[in-house]
């Protein structure tokens, strides 16, 4: 570089490397104007039902635009195998095969799919699918990775909620706040609630003395809220604002308060081996203490705070305090009270916001065919891959909001298109397919994040 050019940027890091842009527009790595426009971020479109042919003819289009010829129909041996490994894990019975080719209906793959997702191993399948995402594990993860005590409660629960269909935004929502949401309610349905927070209980421990190192574990627990439900690297405003997308330190202590405000079941640790703080499911009066059943999962604390900013990460160099708010790029909708930790409106805030939506159906496309329309499937933001088919994309989401948060009903969809349940094998040649534009992302336009 010439001189000059290391000049002024050795000056300006001096500076404390401050965004050159002007004015109180810019959150992160964006200007308000850049947010607004990325397609991420906008609201899902309005119309029509989704119909399996719908998405065909989505597809169709960019083949014929792309001079693609699509492979044939698969056979229907090969077909059940798929739906099968799919829907289950598990290759199809001799049974369940020779009842499916011995059906020569139209609706035959239909009502295979039926019976895949009333299988009792189809929540075991996709409920893995979920626990891969919120990293689950049965151990702390710090130095002597001890074993979490009670945490099978929530795998467990993750395949129930899977079995029976739980709306998706239920679903999300009581692993935040379950203890909250389900206040006032039958102790079945309570202790549930308590249960689903293990998503938060599990975020990996750090270190040799896991209280002196507790920010690292509200970060991974921000870091997986943000990858997991919204496709945001939420985390990387720790140290400093985003560098690209609009989320700033502010944004991520804000959401640190909401999570500080919590309790955290505790695994022990090397210097403190004892477990503590493991939630009762049951009241503690209706039955003596060997007997009370125990969670590994989060409550509320006596009282709820804001934190304050660690500079550059440092827990030990605080700076100003923080109101309890969701991201400011999103509204900044402030917590509201005092008495509880905030995570009942933050559960709100993502399960009502449209990256949430096309997060999970995202998901669900990839997990059917191994690549998602986004490939990136933890960022949406502007260092994440724009989707290979947008419209796709967001009527998928809108779909989905509009069925009620189903993914049984996703399943179904996708799973009846030609695309689904096309051969393997194609007409074009296996190298010019690997390099072809058929998986390569759309071009980015006007409203892409960049």
């Amino acid at each position: 570089m010439p001189a000059d050019e290391i000049d002024v940027l050795t000056r300006w890091v001096a500076m404390g490397a401050p965004d050159p842009r002007s004015g109180d527009d810019a959150i992160g790595g964006m200007t308000g104007d850049e947010a607004r426009a990325c397609w991420a971020f906008q609201p899902l479109p309005a119309g029509p039902p989704l119909t399996s042919r719908d998405i065909d003819a989505l597809l169709e289009r960019e083949w014929a635009a792309r001079s693609l010829v699509p492979a044939p129909p698969a056979a229907r041996q090969i077909l059940i195998r798929r739906a099968a490994y799919d829907l289950t894990g598990l290759p199809p019975t001799p049974e369940q095969t020779r009842e499916f080719l011995a059906d020569e209906s139209p609706a035959a793959f239909a009502r295979l799919i039926d019976r895949l997702l009333a299988s009792p191993q189809y929540g075991v399948r996709w409920g893995r699918h979920w626990l891969d995402v919120v990293r689950y594990a049965d151990t702390a993860g710090e130095n002597t990775d001890r074993p979490l005590p009670q945490a099978w409660r929530y795998r467990n629960w993750v395949f129930e909620a899977f079995q029976r269909d739980m709306p998706f935004d239920r679903f999300a929502a009581l692993q935040i706040a379950g203890d909250l949401l389900t206040q006032g309610q039958p102790a079945t349905q309570h202790a549930e609630g308590i249960v689903a927070t293990g998503y938060l209980a599990i975020a990996r421990r750090f270190g040799h003395d896991i209280d002196a190192d507790i920010h690292l574990t509200h970060e991974d627990a921000i870091d997986n809220l943000g990858k997991g439900f919204l496709g945001l690297s939420v985390a990387c405003a720790r140290c400093h604002d985003h560098k690209y997308d609009p989320i700033n330190a502010d944004d991520y202590y804000a959401l640190y308060g909401i999570l500080a405000s919590s309790r955290f079941a505790f695994p022990g640790c090397e210097p403190q081996g004892q477990p503590r703080d493991l939630v009762p499911l049951i009241p503690q009066a209706v039955v003596p203490p060997p007997a009370i059943p125990v969670a590994y999962a989060v409550v509320d604390r006596e009282a709820a705070k804001a934190a304050r900013i660690h500079d550059r990460g440092d827990p030990e160099k605080l700076g100003d305090e923080v109101p309890r708010r969701w991201l400011a790029a999103f509204g900044g909708d402030p917590v509201t009270t005092n008495s509880e930790s905030g995570r009942r409106e933050l559960a709100g805030w993502i399960t009502g916001h449209p990256l949430f939506a096309r997060v999970i159906v995202n998901r669900i496309w990839a997990w059917h065919f191994g690549r998602g329309l986004v490939a990136s499937a933890n960022d949406f933001g502007a260092r994440g891959e724009p989707p290979t088919h947008p419209e796709l994309l967001d009527r998928l989401a809108a779909e989905f909001v509009r069925g009620g948060h189903g993914i049984k009903a996703m399943h179904r969809l996708v799973m009846l298109t030609a695309a689904y349940q096309r051969a393997g094998a194609t007409p074009i040649d296996a190298d010019e397919l690997r390099g072809g534009p058929i998986f390569r992302p759309a071009p980015r336009t006007s409203s892409s994040c960049s």
